[in-house]
C-alpha cells in the first residue's frame, strides 16, 4: 500500500493557528471523521448566500472598479495546488477577479453574527486568506462580509510575506508530524498579528441602510 497522500488547505491552516492540532491529525490520517457540517446552520447559511455575497460586492464597489476586470467563480478557476517544500497545499477560493485572463485577486466571502466587527473577522480568517494569496501569486484579497441581516462591508487584505513565513513554521511542522505518523502534542500557538499585514488600501462598506 502506497503511503498517504496528504494535503493542507485553507480551513486546515485555521484550525492550525487556533491550536486544534490533535483532532485535525486524526482526521487527516483517518482516525476521526471530519465534523458534520450539514446541519450547521451558521456554516450552511454562508454556504446559500456566497453567490448573493459576490454579487453584492460588485454592485457596490466603486464606479470604475470593475473596468475590464471580471469575476470567476467556476470550480476550476477558483480550486487552486502547488507544492512548496514538499509540502502539498490546496486552496478552493470563493472567486477570483481576473483582467484579460490574469488574476489579480482572490476574493473571500463570509456570513457571520452582527456581533462582530470586520478586524475580528479579518484576524481569524487571515491566515487562510494568505495561503489563498501564495496560491494564486496575486497580492490582494477582498474579504466581503454579511453581518447577520443588516450590515455588509468589505477590506482589502494585502499580501505579506512576514506573515505568511510566521505561520510557515506552523504548517511544516503540522506536515511533520503527518510524514513520521506522530500524534502532535498540545500546542501554544504564538498567532501572528494582523498588523503585519498591510491594509492600507483598506475600503469599508456600511450597507445597513441600502435596500
Amino acid at each position: 500500500m502506497g503511503k498517504k497522500e496528504y494535503t493542507i488547505g485553507g480551513s486546515d491552516v485555521n484550525r492550525l493557528l487556533n491550536g486544534n492540532w490533535y483532532e485535525l491529525y486524526l482526521e487527516k490520517i483517518g482516525e476521526k471523521e471530519p465534523e458534520d457540517l450539514s446541519s450547521v446552520l451558521p456554516v450552511q447559511l454562508g454556504t446559500e448566500t456566497e453567490a448573493f455575497n459576490i454579487r453584492w460586492f460588485r454592485k457596490h464597489t466603486p464606479k470604475g472598479f470593475w473596468d475590464n476586470k471580471l469575476i470567476k467563480t467556476d470550480s476550476i478557476s477558483n480550486t487552486h495546488t502547488h507544492k512548496l517544500n514538499g509540502i502539498s497545499l490546496l486552496g478552493h477560493t470563493d472567486g477570483m477577479i481576473y483582467n484579460r485572463n490574469d488574476f489579480i485577486s482572490v476574493i473571500e466571502c463570509k456570513h457571520t453574527n452582527p456581533f462582530t466587527n470586520m478586524n475580528k473577522v479579518a484576524d481569524y480568517y487571515m491566515g487562510q486568506m494568505q495561503l489563498y494569496m501564495f496560491l494564486t501569486t496575486t497580492d490582494s484579497c477582498y474579504l466581503s462580509v454579511i453581518f447577520g441581516n443588516s450590515r455588509w462591508e468589505y477590506i482589502k487584505i494585502s499580501w505579506s510575506q512576514e506573515y505568511f513565513d510566521k505561520i510557515w513554521v506552523y504548517i511544516k511542522e503540522f506536515w511533520d508530524c503527518l510524514q513520521k505518523g506522530e500524534a502532535p502534542a498540545n500546542m501554544e500557538v504564538m498567532k501572528p498579528s494582523s498588523d503585519l499585514v498591510p491594509m492600507d488600501d483598506r475600503v469599508r462598506r456600511d450597507m445597513s441602510h441600502d435596500n
